[in-house]
């Protein structure tokens, strides 16, 4: 039997694309399991998993597995998937003057529900790792950012648990 926050997070992964590496989060947006990026799981895998034992197996640092519960889910970014993380009004800022003012292009997108906070996930085809770069574009404003992620590093998707608003949501008519 699940809980409420299992089956929300199993209802969640019925948006999620077959072809999204799938890393299980704690509710503070930290992926569970030592060098997580190596093992992320298929949404079928992890469905299955949690509609069995509301757990998932992850490996600790000795490698051995082990069980944990996870409060979200995030996405492996990389092998063709990018998320841009804008943290606050003047991360929208820097967003639109490396874009010189163009419009994004129609996209998935989520939020935490924290004014001026969302994340867009774009499909980057033939890409390969050495043609583009995680980094963390710092504004003027304090706890204020531009994230641009790449390999081997993830997103927390929406429904999962977020630990000042509740949880992430999907942006109107941005759901994968």
């Amino acid at each position: 039997m699940t809980d409420n926050l299992t089956q929300k997070l199993i209802d969640g992964l019925a948006f999620i694309p077959n072809s999204w590496q799938i890393v299980p989060t704690n509710g503070n947006k930290q992926p569970l399991g030592y060098q997580w990026q190596l093992y992320p799981f298929n949404k079928n895998e992890l469905i299955r998993s949690l509609q069995s034992t509301g757990s998932v197996k992850v490996r600790n640092c000795n490698g051995n597995q082990l069980y944990v519960y996870p409060k979200g889910i995030g996405v492996l970014t990389g092998k063709q998937l990018v998320a841009v993380d804008v943290d606050g009004n003047s991360a929208m800022s820097a967003l639109q003057k490396l874009s010189k003012h163009r419009s994004l292009p129609c996209t998935v997108a989520f939020t935490s529900g924290k004014p001026g906070r969302c994340q867009y996930l774009f499909s980057i085809p033939n890409c390969t790792n050495a043609m583009l770069k995680s980094r963390r574009i710092r504004t003027r404003v304090k706890d204020e950012a531009l994230e641009i992620r790449y390999a081997g590093m993830m997103s927390v998707l929406p429904p999962s648990v977020h630990p000042q608003t509740g949880q992430y949501r999907w942006v109107r008519d941005c759901s994968p």
